[in-house]
């Protein structure tokens, strides 16, 4: 896994990850959800590794950290659902503007 992750940026695996679900997934196996719901979660890292590009740090109620944002488009199908486009962010963008393209 660490090999596929260092041979690509983070921008061109979640691309990759969007375009397979939703023109190939989606499409060619007939999967359409029916309930679609939006959700940002913050994604907490190592405070003390300056190596994660675009993570940001911020100080909330006295308390620093360094975190990542992802904004998660999911489907509902059935009794089970499915992650349809994913973006990722630093944490001091406002969740609306992450997922404005979504």
């Amino acid at each position: 896994m660490r090999k596929l992750v260092k041979k690509y940026n983070s921008e061109e695996l979640v691309s990759f990850y969007n375009h397979y679900v939703q023109d190939y997934i989606l499409q060619n196996l007939g999967v359409q959800p029916c309930v679609h719901i939006w959700d940002c979660t913050k994604i907490p890292i190592n405070l003390n590794n300056t190596n994660y590009e675009n993570s940001s740090v911020v100080t909330i109620d006295g308390e620093t950290m360094r975190e990542y944002k992802l904004g998660v488009f999911r489907g509902i199908t059935g009794d089970s659902g499915m992650a349809e486009e994913i973006v990722f962010g630093t944490l001091k963008t406002h969740d609306m503007e992450l997922c404005r393209e979504m």
